[in-house]
């Protein structure tokens, strides 16, 4: 499924640049789904953690990580739940979206080179207040690592 698709099943393709979709509170109902794939390659993770100023050895160097259990650089958590930010932002709602709260759950550690799918399914509507509620996976093969919940108004 690309990342302009909702309500399918098919597999997310990965994607480098992601549409702006356009929904509207009353057009957004319980089921609808999005997803995308990134491959979180070791430059996308020194940028982050030049961002945010997360130079930990176990995020940023090689050697280091190759000694720990993991064997690889581990992804910082929030540059995987940052991603929550792009679904909402661009995806589902899109343009409309003013993301109110995210909560994450980080249940299997995402590696440096690993591809992972970023999923969102809408599980709650409340037209009256303009908030939907998001559930968030990231998904590595068949293993989900992260999962969330995001809040969002939807500005008409």
């Amino acid at each position: 499924m690309n990342a302009t698709q909702r309500d399918s099943a098919g597999p997310a393709e990965e994607v480098w640049e992601l549409p702006l979709s356009d929904a509207t509170i009353d057009g957004i109902r319980t089921g609808d789904s999005v997803s995308f794939r990134r491959r979180m390659e070791p430059d996308l993770i020194e940028a982050y953690a030049n961002l945010v100023l997360d130079h930990s050895p176990l995020h940023v160097d090689a050697e280091y990580a190759a000694q720990t259990p993991l064997g690889r650089r581990v992804v910082h958590g929030l540059l995987l739940t940052s991603h929550f930010s792009a679904v909402v932002g661009m995806l589902l709602p899109g343009r409309r979206a003013l993301l109110s709260s995210v909560e994450a759950e980080y249940l299997i550690a995402v590696l440096a080179g690993d591809e992972v799918t970023f999923s969102a399914r809408v599980d709650h509507v409340d037209v009256e207040r303009a908030m939907v509620r998001l559930r968030c996976l990231v998904i590595r093969g068949h293993e989900v690592c992260t999962r969330g919940v995001a809040w969002v108004e939807v500005r008409r």
